[in-house]
Formats: structure tokens, C-alpha cells, sequence
């Protein structure tokens, strides 16, 4: 149930086209007139958290990637890797009108941020080949040139870095292991039990699913979609030995 706290008092609402990747397609809008002006062509409508958790000092929005590996659908049986990772938008966060139809600012995909990363990087005076950097370097700013260098993400352990230095070591560690992970594991098998009767079962198969979530300014997960044959090519460094980890369990 949303409260002020996600759901913000803008009205602000999610257009997105059903079948769409990386991306492609989504728009934002307050108008009841404009979202029903796309519903002959099959949209999704979802409300948007207008009150998402944002990191640094100007406010970056940010989503989390998580897998989920299914090997059965009837019985279900799921499995979510343990590690996610953080994907950012390279504009502060905004709700002012000019910024509604801004994508940089409000989608957080790779292929959305590819051009404003390497702007922010050029702007910087560096390469705009982002894979090089370090995920556990020491540069803790967060500024779109930082960002940036990155490629827009966060390991999951960063991030509990962050939390750890905005809460203190044990909170930040407890907002991750008993808030944050558990509303994703309960949102994850809610969403594949609601997909259940639709699917027909394969013996001998699996899934792998790349889950999105929000955190709203409280720190709960809110789910954004679900995504079918995620993209596990090579973008950064952190990126690449997560997927290695993860496909070792898958096939194990």
C-alpha cells in the first residue's frame, strides 16, 4: 500500500510499453487525458514513487537489478542470487516539469545513461571507458562524473557501505539484511506465483529473470518489473564477476 512517503502527491504516473527493453518507451505523465490517449497501444501504467531514496549531496536516483532463477513452475521453485547490484540515473533527481520527459533523469537503464556517462566523463576531462574503474576504490563522492566512471553502478556491498555511513555500522548493516533483502525475496515470489498459471511447465529447464526494485525514502522495495533473458554482457569489472558468480551457481 503506498503512502506519501513513495507515492508523493504529484500524481505522477509510469507509461511503458508492455513487451519494451532497455528502456524504450517509457514516459511519465500527471495528465489522466495523456495516459488514456496510449491505451490503444497496449501500454503498462504503474504510479510512480515520487519520493525514491537518493544518494549524494544532489540526489541521484537509483534502481536495483536482482536475479532470480527459476527450475520449476509447478511445483515453483525459486531461487534469488545474493547479490544485487545499483543501477543510477547521471541527472539529479527531479519532479519539475521540464524534467517529466527527461529519461536520463528518471530511467535508470544502462542504454538510457550510456550518452549522459559518457558526457559526464568527457565534461570530467577523462576516458569515457568507464569499465576500467574499480568498484572498491576509494572515491566515495557521488557526482555524475564519478558515476560515471563506474558505468552508473554499485555493487550491493557499496551500498551497505553507504548505508553504514549514513546510519552507523550495525543500523546500516540491518537495513540491508532485515528490510531491504527480505521485502525483495517476498516481492520476487509474490510477482513468479501471480505469473504461475500462465507458464507451462518444462521438466529438464530453467529461467533467469533480471527483477528491478525502487527503494523508496524509507528503504522499502518497491517492485518495477520483470524482466526476461537480462543482458549479462560485459560492461564494467564489478558487473562482469557477478555474472561469472552468479552463472557458477546457476549451473552448479
Amino acid at each position: 500500500r503506498f503512502s506519501w512517503f513513495g507515492d508523493g502527491v504529484s500524481n505522477v504516473w509510469v507509461v511503458k510499453a508492455g513487451e519494451g527493453s532497455r528502456g524504450a518507451g517509457i514516459e511519465l505523465h500527471r495528465s489522466l487525458a495523456a495516459i488514456l490517449s496510449l491505451r490503444a497501444q497496449g501500454r503498462v501504467v504503474q504510479k510512480y514513487v515520487e519520493r525514491p531514496l537518493l544518494v549524494g549531496d544532489r540526489g541521484h536516483k537509483f534502481d536495483l537489478r536482482v536475479f532470480a532463477l527459476v527450475t520449476s513452475w509447478a511445483p515453483l521453485r525459486a531461487h534469488v542470487f545474493g547479490q544485487a547490484y545499483l543501477r543510477f540515473a547521471s541527472k539529479p533527481y527531479s519532479l519539475a516539469a521540464a524534467t517529466l520527459g527527461d529519461r536520463v533523469t528518471h530511467v535508470c537503464n544502462f542504454a538510457v545513461q550510456r550518452d549522459a556517462m559518457r558526457a559526464a566523463q568527457a565534461a570530467a576531462g577523462g576516458s569515457a571507458e568507464w569499465e576500467r574503474d574499480s568498484d572498491d576504490d576509494a572515491d566515495d563522492a557521488v557526482t555524475a562524473a564519478s558515476l560515471a566512471r563506474r558505468g552508473n553502478v554499485w555493487s550491493q556491498q557499496r551500498f551497505v557501505r553507504h548505508l553504514q555511513a549514513q546510519f552507523g555500522a550495525a543500523r546500516g548493516r540491518a537495513l540491508w539484511a532485515e528490510q531491504v533483502q527480505p521485502g525483495i525475496d517476498r516481492a520476487v515470489v509474490a510477482a513468479l506465483r501471480s505469473a504461475t498459471p500462465h507458464v507451462t511447465h518444462r521438466d529438464r529447464s530453467f529461467e533467469l529473470f533480471g527483477v528491478d526494485f525502487v527503494l523508496d525514502a524509507r528503504l522499502r522495495p518497491w517492485l518495477l518489473e520483470v524482466n526476461l533473458s537480462p543482458a549479462l554482457n560485459h560492461r564494467t569489472p564489478m558487473l562482469t564477476a557477478l555474472y561469472r558468480r552468479m552463472m557458477r551457481q546457476v549451473l552448479d
